[in-house]
């Protein structure tokens, strides 16, 4: 600051400063305000996105499981029943068994 300038020039000098002292730690503020509503916005629109992902997943199964593979689904639960007496095979209604390794083998 110059000592030669007029009162009112040193006057509005000193102003500068402290609203330029103001505005730049404003706009660091508003800047750490914009980061947390973004990274909030990132992790509810994740979240969001997931739950989408879930629902369309469930309408596909839906869609492409049929009739015949739920029950084939239960037949199986049951025959792999422990009351039955079934350990590590399957034993099916028509008393015939078929292990577990079996049913999961390549080809089988």
């Amino acid at each position: 600051m110059c000592i030669n300038l007029p009162i009112y020039e040193q006057l509005f000098y000193l102003a500068s400063k402290g609203a330029a002292l103001i505005l730049s730690n404003f706009t660091f503020f508003v800047g750490i305000l914009g980061i947390f509503i973004s990274i909030i916005s990132l992790i509810k629109n994740t979240k969001q996105r997931k739950i989408e992902n879930t629902f369309k997943w469930l309408e596909m199964l839906k869609n492409t499981i049929t009739d015949e593979h739920l029950n084939t689904f239960k037949r199986l639960y049951r025959a792999n029943s422990p009351v039955l007496g079934a350990k590590n095979n399957f034993i099916f209604d028509d008393e015939s068994s078929e292990l577990v390794e079996g049913m999961f083998s390549e080809g089988g």
